[in-house]
């Protein structure tokens, strides 16, 4: 179960440490316009702090920092987490090495094992009573959360072995060089040449009555001091069906709320073959529906209301409500009002050219960045004909055929329907797998 729906990963790490050591290092001429870029010919800070600032300490930030010291920059980064409802915090590593990609793998890999053991017996193991093996979710939440501290150490390591500056601070905007940085010590100012933005994104939660107060997120799963129990995932993107996939596996009732139809923007005929695997191993589906309230009992149990497309309104209980209902962009918080930076349509995003925003000396990267539904930023970057080359281009390209169109560095688009989305994603596969094997 916990591997049906696991197959998100976006390195950007990857990306940008080939482009930037392999791409720019390589070539004097790309290297040269790489040091333009850099210029200060045009800055009123001449003598400015940093090289580049880079706020958020996320995977596309953490790259960028640590490849801009390689290449002689002088490097700050700022890092912060805003505490979840639930008062869920973490350490240096963004999303993916705290409250994504690593502690979920780790949570599937446990459901894995939980359903190795049910499955020994058939290739000859002689186990006593596998249907009384239990799970105990605070060693697991203990075992996750020890390997998330020791990446978040790592990563402070590198950092100060690349000589880059690390300020636990919240930054935001006084000008387009200027950087305030509020810290548990106190507020300081830095000025920087380059800045760029890489503060990734949070949750979303529903506007109606109990959720922000009794609900919880991908922030908080991960972390939960008691079991979940039986739990409610309103959301039926990729980041609800992964917590509903390994919280089956590891032995709880999970129920999955679909507002309109699953994995939005994926191939409906892989995400029905998802769906019918899913239900097979015991997830439940609650279609067209929309929650409404939460109440809270006194013993601690969620009274959830909700309604369907036909006006029907339901009741039931649960233990854990999780929403996974989509992300936002942590941009207000910045005050790019302050350096002029525009965003998209959405009001949160930000519309950039191949990273590169509005403001000469602010760049974007990740999460933050606008992508339509249409169409998705795609920098062709070079390709090695060594193994390792190819397979991180192929997870990077792997991980953005989710939606209709690339863009390439040459300027123009690609169409890519959903037949030809099917076609590349299989041989992709296909490749990876020959690839390592």
């Amino acid at each position: 179960m916990a591997a049906v729906f696991c197959f998100r990963h976006v390195s950007f790490r990857g990306v940008v440490k080939l482009w930037a050591s392999d791409t720019i290092a390589g070539y004097p001429k790309l290297q040269a316009n790489f040091a333009r870029k850099f210029s200060t010919s045009k800055c009123r800070y001449q003598t400015a702090d940093y090289d580049l600032i880079v706020i958020g300490g996320g995977s596309g930030g953490l790259a960028a920092a640590k490849e801009a010291t390689n290449l002689g920059a002088k490097v700050a980064v700022l890092d912060y987490v805003t505490p979840s409802p639930r008062g869920t915090k973490w350490g240096l590593g963004g999303t993916c090495v705290n409250v994504g990609c690593i502690p979920k793998k780790l949570m599937h890999q446990a459901a894995l094992l939980g359903e190795a053991i049910h499955d020994a017996q058939t290739y000859g193991w002689q186990l006593p009573q596998p249907e009384k093996i239990s799970h105990n979710w605070e060693a697991l939440k203990d075992a996750v959360q020890g390997h998330i501290k020791s990446v978040n150490w790592v990563t402070r390591v590198e950092l100060r072995d690349k000589s880059v500056e690390y300020i636990n601070g919240l930054g935001t905007f006084v000008d387009p060089h200027t950087i305030h940085a509020q810290t548990k010590k106190g507020e300081k100012i830095i000025t920087g040449k380059n800045i760029l933005i890489a503060v990734g994104g949070r949750p979303r939660y529903p506007d109606i009555p109990g959720a922000v107060e009794y609900g919880i997120s991908s922030d908080d799963i991960f972390s939960l001091e008691k079991p979940p129990g039986k739990t409610l995932i309103v959301g039926a993107g990729y980041i609800g069906l992964e917590c509903a996939g390994f919280l089956n596996g590891l032995g709880y009732d999970a129920t999955v709320m679909v507002r309109s139809i699953l994995l939005r923007g994926f191939d409906q005929q892989m995400a029905n073959v998802i769906q019918a695997e899913m239900k097979e191993k015991g997830v439940k589906f609650l279609h067209k529906s929309i929650p409404t309230e939460i109440k809270k009992d006194n013993d601690g149990k969620l009274h959830v209301s909700w309604k369907n497309d036909r006006g029907e309104t339901f009741t039931d209980t649960f233990d854990t409500v999780l929403f996974a209902i989509g992300r936002r962009a942590l941009t207000k918080e910045l005050h790019l009002e302050n350096c002029g930076v525009k965003v998209a349509g959405d009001g949160e995003k930000i519309d950039a050219v191949n990273e590169q925003t509005n403001v000469p000396n602010i760049y974007a990267v990740g999460d933050v960045l606008y992508v339509s539904r249409s169409s998705i930023n795609y920098f062709f970057f070079k390709c090695h004909l060594r193994s390792e080359g190819w397979r991180s281009s192929g997870l990077y390209v792997f991980s953005k055929l989710l939606t209709e169109t690339i863009r390439c560095c040459y300027s123009y688009t690609i169409p890519v329907d959903s037949l030809a989305r099917s076609i590349v994603f299989f041989i992709w596969t296909f490749f990876l797998l020959f690839s390592f094997a």
